[in-house]
C-alpha cells in the first residue's frame, strides 16, 4: 500500500491532526516540534488549510486552530451517519414487508443525495445510487422534505428554474407548491413517474430532534409491476416506518460537538 501513499498530502494531514489532539491554540514553533518536520514546510500547510477555511490563524497571539467550518464538517458528517444507523434496520424491515427497494435521503443544494438504499426483488428502472444526486422537486424523497419545512426555507432550496427529468416533471411553480401542499396535507409525497420513467415512488419525511427535517424515506418500484392501489397499501407502512425513525432521532443525543462556537448546516 505505501506505493499509493501520497508523502506530501500525508504529512499536511500530520500537522492537522497534530492541531486537532491539542485543547489549546498552537504556535508554529509547537507545530513544528510536533509534526518534527521543517519550519517553513509547516508554515506552507498552514497557509494552504487557512486558504482552505480548514485552520484559523490567531495573529495577534501567533497561534494556530481548526476552523470551526472544519469542525461543522465533522459533526455534519456524524450526523448522517447518525441517521443512517438509526434508519437502516427500519429500512430493512420495510423492505422485507413489501419487496420493494427502499430509499434514504438528505436534501443538499435543492438536490437530494441518497445515504442509503435497500434494493428490492425488482429494482426500478435507471434507479439511483448510493451519494448519488436527483432534483427535489422531482423525487418523492425531495417534496416530503420541501412539503414540511418552512416556506421560506422551501423557497430556498428551489432553484430558479424547474428542469424536468422526465415527461411528467412539474416544472411550473404553482403546480409545484400545490403538489408540497397536498403532501404536507397527507404527511407524504408521490413521484409519478416525474423522475424516472416509468417508476413511481412514495416518501415520507423525517425529524431530529428539534422537530426539524432532517431527511426522508421513500419505497419505490416500477409502474408496470404496480397494482391499482399500490401506494395506498404501502403508504400506512411507510409512515409508521418514517414515525419509528423520527421517534428514535429524538431520542438520541445528537453528535458532540467539538466547541461551543461550532456550527454544522445539516440541510435536510
Amino acid at each position: 500500500m505505501s506505493d499509493y501513499i501520497v508523502k506530501p498530502v500525508q504529512k499536511a494531514l500530520d500537522v492537522l491532526k497534530c492541531i486537532g489532539s491539542h485543547q489549546e491554540p498552537m504556535s508554529l514553533k509547537d507545530i513544528t516540534i510536533c509534526t518534527a518536520m521543517p519550519k517553513t514546510s509547516v508554515l506552507r500547510y498552514l497557509r494552504t488549510f487557512q486558504e482552505a477555511g480548514m485552520v484559523a490563524h490567531d495573529m495577534e497571539r501567533g497561534v494556530y486552530r481548526l476552523d470551526t467550518r472544519l469542525i461543522g464538517m465533522f459533526d455534519h458528517a456524524a450526523s448522517l451517519a447518525r441517521l443512517r444507523e438509526i434508519s437502516l434496520p427500519h429500512m430493512r424491515h420495510l423492505n422485507h414487508v413489501t419487496g420493494e427497494t427502499v430509499n434514504l435521503a438528505v436534501m443538499e443544494d435543492g438536490d437530494i443525495v441518497y445515504l442509503e438504499i435497500i434494493e428490492g426483488a425488482h429494482i426500478p428502472p435507471h434507479h439511483a445510487r448510493v451519494a448519488g444526486r436527483h432534483p427535489a422537486h422531482t423525487t418523492a424523497l425531495g417534496k416530503a422534505m420541501l412539503a414540511h419545512m418552512p416556506a421560506a426555507m422551501c423557497e430556498a432550496e428551489l432553484p430558479r428554474v424547474l428542469r424536468r427529468r422526465t415527461e411528467r416533471s412539474i416544472n411550473e411553480r404553482t403546480k409545484l407548491l400545490h403538489d408540497l401542499d397536498e403532501a404536507m396535507r397527507c404527511g407524504f409525497a408521490l413521484d409519478r413517474s416525474e423522475n424516472v420513467e416509468d417508476a413511481i415512488c412514495i416518501g415520507a419525511p423525517l425529524r431530529g430532534n428539534a422537530g426539524d427535517v432532517v431527511g426522508a424515506i421513500s419505497i419505490s418500484a416500477a409502474v408496470r409491476r404496480r397494482s391499482e392501489g399500490w401506494s395506498e397499501d404501502l403508504t400506512g407502512q411507510l409512515l409508521e416506518s418514517a414515525a419509528a425513525i423520527s421517534r428514535e432521532l429524538s431520542a438520541t443525543p445528537p453528535p458532540r460537538r467539538h466547541g461551543a462556537t461550532a456550527t454544522a448546516h445539516f440541510v435536510t
